[in-house]
């Protein structure tokens, strides 16, 4: 379940460029997080869907903060990474398939991410 939005909210729009979509089987985990460009470690705020979710829209707010103290609020620019994780696992993993997007603070808080990229 998602926490109700609440302080900095990020309106995501979320999906797969046409020529990867054979590859991303139904079923398979796609995680959508948000973290400070740069910064290694747990992201501020993520959320897990499956691939026949998309396209979709989602909101990340501080409300989906990974770690107390630590949300969208506590930082300046936020990069948003959606990624199919074939393993499942939140580490990405050679052969996942990848997309990115930046938000600067104070921008627009609508942001549009296509997976694109297959991770090296």
């Amino acid at each position: 379940a998602t926490a109700a939005p609440q302080g900095r909210q990020i309106r995501i729009s979320v999906s797969i460029d046409p020529a990867l979509k054979d590859k991303a089987t139904p079923g398979t985990v796609v995680f959508v997080a948000a973290r400070e460009p740069g910064i290694p470690g747990p992201p501020l705020a993520a959320t897990r869907l499956t691939t026949e979710q998309l396209p979709t829209t989602i909101v990340l707010s501080d409300a989906d903060a990974m770690i107390e103290g630590r949300n969208l609020s506590s930082v300046g620019d936020v990069e948003v990474v959606a990624r199919v994780a074939f393993g499942g696992s939140p580490m990405a993993a050679s052969g996942d398939l990848i997309g990115t997007s930046l938000q600067k603070k104070g921008g627009p808080t609508d942001l549009a991410v296509t997976i694109s990229k297959v991770q090296p």
